[in-house]
């Protein structure tokens, strides 16, 4: 008979009942049949009759269930004012109170839930009395949903009262009373009460084989409970065993096609994979994922597919365990695309996990094409999925060094976004902020948070942070200072973002030129983050990177080089050896080498950076161009001709495309620019200069960084050949750029290189004046930066040039005391300025005192820089020079004083005979 056929006719409350079991006994009660069977009890039955509130109650649920949430629980009301109108405390009005507290837990909604338990059981006391099968059934409930709401140590003091009870309603082998000492096991599992819970477990065991025999699928689940529990208490070796021997009874028992034996086998495959047997792991769950033997449903499927993937994600990556996790990879999701198709929320997590392993392998290519695929799906779950998916798009589009790609891609995600709450937002937004600011685009950036706050409000310590990356990236460092400074002192009360604040203060100072308050700050903020312990091991890496590079700025290098190998050797460990950011670290330990004079290091640290970013990056990214660089001024300074030609030959083809941008193309222009002055092709370079600022300066503008460095650049080139005039005209362009205070320091350095262009063209007055603003800015900006005393050594050597000695020698002997104090007593500008001194008295006549410098200067730098070292040489042959011209002025002096003896004695001679 059909259904169309029994809706024509008279039911009676007997079929309707069992009209109703037999709909509920489905695994999904159809919403349908159940509307339809409603109808008729209300026909048949009448709308107050206890019956037709239970299917009014069933069909309210299954609407409920199938979507319609609103819809759902406005039935239940319904039901529940009729029955509590007739009678509140009555039997129909609890039972659907059962069921709205029931579809409550349905939708999260538990705390309300737990209050209609509490109410439910009150209730069936009334009726029932104390100990009573629906007294306890509600009481299960109720603790089951004080569970769901996180109340794990009350709900497990109601299930322990719920057992006390049940021996007086169910014998031990009913049914809820082992759905009951099931919860109490589960409950002790959650508080982590694991050798409690196993022995529950073992209880329920018993009683399953007595109740169910050993084969049934509940009893080897409850095996399969136990095995995992051990695994969590003593580690996978003894739980391994005992599921190897479980998933053979369950297949024996219930066949491949039941899904408790692919859920064993799963089980067994995971835990080879936490006992390190990554190949055995990784090979059954190929074989499970297959379908060859077990055929799974599809939710058992998708579980195993994301532990699965979990599974690999611990293989090392050192290749030692025989796994191509990149096939095992491609393989799940392929699995995923073909039999779990219509679970969306499944696909997008193993599209999102393949692409988040691919970055985390530096494979950012292939992680685009896996995103640029997963897109489509994000968007079947809303808006929201969509901008996590284009945000990791993004990275990984920055990571490969496409970043106008990528600020397109962040762009077009916020807009689609624009629904979402700011919160949700915020991420992405700092995203394209950061990925502006890295292409010099800061004034884009800052507007972004200007949008994002009202005109005049404070600036929140979370813009505060982002706002001063920002400003350090665009070298405003005061304006860092400034907007870090006022969350300064509070920092460490807001964790994270407060030590970021911290972290952003430090780089400020660093770029102000205040190394020691830097080093001071970077103390602090490694100090807040031992102590919160808020911090990931990423954040506390950094810190440590950026303490040893201020260890190098200050010029304690023994410390600098410590702190860098132990950074190095933790984020290898951590991230891997061709990490980004083991990378930097790499390359600013190769810069403190640099700055020692161990050039043969340097040039072996920053050749295994440039080698290995060539192998992870490619030659046409920006950082292994800048790697090629810095391997390149070393070389240069090495006098390793060879080398430099290779490292720059193979530089200059990676950078041969212009890129994807204006910006994109003025940075590699500038690139090529640099790599041909080294190779002394300076008018080629100058060629590359001029069009990068043409470049810089259409797509960022003329006052950014990038295009003032490009200016710069192309007039050091104009120097480079020569042509002194044109120099001085484009230095004169520079220079207005460069006189806010955050450029102090390239102010005085093209001040410097524009007053010796000044001088080669002949307009000495100007040159000197333009040497003395630099030497005043310098001297006021950071007396004791190596570039200031630099300055210093120029303006003497140019007054000595002059003529003007006397002037000079204040200087030097200044100088030299500076030089001693800052860099010490051995360093060779400290001698080479003690030099100086010396051949300034030299020079206004002063040999004696010359010849005293020399004679205590010169032993020590034979001692120190070696008795061959070329200003070893000169300051040995001025000192010869000295004695020399004190020789010939003492032979001077006593000629002139046998000279003037000899006349005494001849006028002597002459009076007396005179008066003879």
């Amino acid at each position: 008979m059909t259904r169309e056929q029994r809706s024509d006719e008279v039911m009676s409350a007997e079929e309707i009942g069992e009209r109703l079991a037999a709909i509920c006994d489905e695994p999904e009660p159809d919403a349908r049949a159940l509307g339809e069977l409603r109808r008729t009890a209300e026909s048949e039955l009448g709308v107050h009759h206890p019956l037709t509130w239970e299917v009014t109650c069933h069909h309210a649920t299954a609407v409920a269930h199938a979507g319609n949430d609103v819809e759902g629980l406005e039935s239940l009301d319904v039901v529940l004012a009729r029955a509590q109108r007739d009678d509140p405390a009555g039997t129909a009005a609890t039972r659907a109170l059962e069921f709205k507290a029931a579809l409550l837990s349905h939708l999260d909604r538990d705390d309300e839930a737990a209050a209609l338990w509490e109410q439910v059981v009150r209730q069936w006391r009334i009726h029932d009395g104390e100990r009573s099968a629906r007294v306890l059934t509600a009481r299960f409930q109720f603790s089951r949903t004080l569970a769901w709401s996180g109340e794990l140590d009350r709900a497990l003091g109601e299930i322990g009262a719920v057992l006390a009870d049940s021996d007086h309603v169910w014998s031990p082998y009913d049914p809820p009373a082992i759905d009951v000492l099931t919860h109490q096991a589960r409950l002790l599992r959650s508080l982590d009460r694991l050798e409690q819970s196993i022995e529950v477990y073992r209880r329920i065991l018993a009683r399953r084989l007595v109740a169910q025999g050993a084969d049934h699928p509940r009893t080897l689940r409850v095996r399969k409970h136990i095995a995992i529990m051990i695994r969590d208490k003593d580690g996978p070796e003894e739980a391994l065993r005992i599921l190897e021997d479980l998933a053979a009874d369950t297949l024996d028992a219930l066949g491949p096609t039941h899904n408790e034996s692919f859920d064993v086998a799963e089980e067994v495959a995971y835990t080879l994979s936490l006992s390190g047997e990554h190949r055995r792991a990784d090979t059954a769950y190929r074989h499970l994922v297959s379908g060859r033997t077990l055929i799974p449903e599809g939710p058992y499927l998708a579980v195993a597919v994301r532990r699965w993937t979990a599974a690999i994600t611990r293989v090392p990556d050192d290749g030692s365990a025989g796994v191509d996790v990149g096939g095992s990879f491609q393989l799940a999701l392929e699995v995923s695309k073909e039999r779990l198709a219509t679970d969306v929320g499944h696909l997008d997590a193993m599209y999102r996990r393949f692409a988040g392993w691919l970055a985390a392998q530096h494979r950012h290519a292939d992680a685009v094409a896996v995103l640029r695929e997963a897109e489509p799906i994000a968007g079947q779950l809303g808006s929201a999925t969509l901008l996590d998916v284009r945000h990791h798009l993004a990275r990984s589009l920055r990571s490969l060094g496409r970043v106008e790609e990528s600020i397109e891609v962040l762009r077009h995600a916020l807009t689609e976004a624009a629904d979402l709450d700011p919160e949700r937002r915020r991420p992405v937004e700092h995203s394209l902020a950061m990925t502006l600011s890295d292409i010099d685009r800061g004034a884009e950036a800052i507007e972004l948070f200007r949008r994002r706050a009202p005109a005049g409000a404070e600036v929140s310590i979370e813009d505060a942070a982002d706002l001063a990356v920002i400003f350090v990236r665009d070298e405003r460092y005061s304006d860092a200072i400034a907007v870090l400074t006022p969350h300064a002192a509070t920092a460490v009360e807001h964790g994270r973002v407060g030590l970021r604040v911290l972290g952003n203060l430090a780089l400020a100072l660093c770029g102000s030129g205040s190394h020691q308050r830097a080093l001071a700050m970077w103390a602090e903020l490694s100090a807040a983050e031992r102590e919160q312990n808020t911090s990931d091991i990423t954040d506390i890496h950094r810190t440590r990177h950026n303490m040893a590079r201020e260890y190098g700025h200050v010029e304690d290098f023994t410390r600098a080089i410590s702190e860098f190998d132990q950074v190095i050797a933790e984020r290898r460990a951590r991230v891997g050896p061709e990490s980004p950011d083991t990378l930097t670290s790499m390359s600013a330990r190769a810069y403190v080498f640099e700055q020692m004079g161990d050039l043969a290091e340097a040039i072996r640290s920053y050749r295994e950076v440039w080698e290995l970013r060539r192998r992870v990056l490619g030659d046409n990214h920006p950082s292994t161009a800048d790697s090629a660089r810095d391997l390149g001024d070393v070389l240069a300074r090495a006098g390793d001709t060879a080398g430099l030609e290779e490292v720059t030959d193979a530089a200059l083809a990676g950078l041969a495309s212009d890129g994807d941008s204006p910006a994109a193309a003025g940075r590699n222009a500038y690139l090529r620019g640099v790599l041909l002055k080294r190779r002394d092709r300076t008018a080629d370079s100058l060629v590359e200069f001029r069009r990068a600022t043409e470049l810089l300066e259409q797509s960022l503008g003329a006052g950014a960084p990038a295009t003032i460095t490009a200016r710069k650049a192309a007039a050091d080139a104009v120097y480079g050949l020569g042509q002194y005039a044109d120099a001085v005209r484009a230095y004169r362009v520079v220079l207005p750029f460069l006189e806010s205070e955050d450029r102090r320091q390239d102010q005085v350095n093209v001040l410097d290189r524009f007053s010796t262009a000044l001088q080669k063209a002949g307009a000495h007055a100007e040159a000197m004046d333009a040497l003395r603003h630099a030497y005043d800015l310098a001297v006021a900006w950071a007396p004791d930066d190596r570039n200031t005393l630099r300055i210093r050594s120029n303006l003497g050597r140019r007054l000595a040039a002059q003529g003007d000695h006397d002037a000079a020698e204040s200087i030097y002997r200044a100088l030299a005391t500076d030089r001693e104090r800052v860099l010490g007593p051995d360093d060779r500008l400290t001698l080479d300025t003690r030099s100086d001194v010396a051949e300034t008295l030299l020079a206004r006549g002063d040999a004696r005192g010359a010849k005293a410098l020399f004679a205590t200067l010169v032993p020590h730098m034979e001692r120190v820089l070696g008795p061959d070292d070329r200003d070893t040489v000169r300051a040995r042959g001025k000192h010869a020079e000295a004695v020399e011209q004190a020789s010939a002025t003492v032979a001077r002096y006593v000629s002139a004083g046998i000279a003037t003896v000899i006349a005494v004695i001849l006028v002597a001679m002459v009076v007396v005979n005179t008066f003879s």
